[in-house]
């Protein structure tokens, strides 16, 4: 888990600027988390790429299309996102919780066979536990995960580095 936060600390870092600055990513997923290496230390330092649908946070807008087209890759969306709602940073912390996971469990959370399953299941608040994380992380770290994957967004932490800190 640690070298993992290496590279999440500085990653929440970025989306928590956005967020200040009113921009949610709307599409946080691992294809657009780009690293270079430190050539001093060997370090990676995150860059959050692809701003094609990022949005200024407001409560008008929302991450479809006129045609209403669902943008962004579905297992990494927020559930509000796919429900049509307008984004809001606790949807980047959804989406950096689905990441964590999946960089600690080896895939996602969602392991659905059809697109109506997979929207079943976002919508379901059901997320099995992380058993890697509790193994290395224990349940307190879990807990933190979950909660960042939690359905509603009110409950999820309040910015990305809340998320990364309590892990």
């Amino acid at each position: 888990i640690q070298d993992i936060l290496k590279i999440l600390r500085p990653l929440s870092k970025t989306l928590d600027y956005l967020h200040e600055k009113a921009i949610v990513h709307g599409d946080l997923k691992p294809e657009n988390i780009l690293l270079r290496k430190n050539r001093t230390d060997g370090s990676f330092q995150p860059f959050v790429n692809d701003y094609g649908i990022s949005k200024i946070a407001s409560v008008t807008d929302t991450l479809y299309t006129n045609n209403n087209v669902l943008l962004g890759k579905l297992n990494y969306l927020a559930p509000e996102i796919i429900e049509n709602k307008p984004p809001s940073p606790t949807a980047d912390v959804y989406s950096l919780g689905v990441i964590i996971y999946e960089a600690m469990e080896g895939k996602t959370p969602f392991d659905a066979k059809s697109l109506s399953a997979l929207i079943k299941q976002k919508l379901d608040d059901y997320v099995p536990a992380p058993i890697n994380l509790l193994k290395n992380g224990g349940i307190r770290a879990a807990r933190v995960l979950l909660k960042a994957l939690n359905v509603n967004p009110e409950r999820r932490q309040n910015s990305a580095s809340a998320l990364v800190s309590q892990l």
